[in-house]
């Protein structure tokens, strides 16, 4: 993500950033008409993108230090 360096600062900025690309992802696909199925897929993408986000970064760190 960006250079704050406080892991627990990130955790947070990536609960948030999950809760809120999930949501309106979520509520996005339902004003356009689409189905429950639809909106429940398109949560979960976007929920789930910022958190594997957060992982390769973290992975990238761990790496790098050694």
């Amino acid at each position: 993500m960006s250079g704050t360096k406080c892991r627990r600062c990130r955790l947070i900025r990536t609960v948030l950033l999950s809760l809120l690309l999930g949501g309106g992802g979520g509520f996005a696909v339902l004003a356009a008409g689409g189905s429950q199925d639809l909106s429940m897929i398109a949560t979960f993408c976007g929920a789930i993108v910022p958190l594997m986000w957060f992982n390769r970064h973290g992975r990238a760190r761990k790496q790098g230090s050694d």
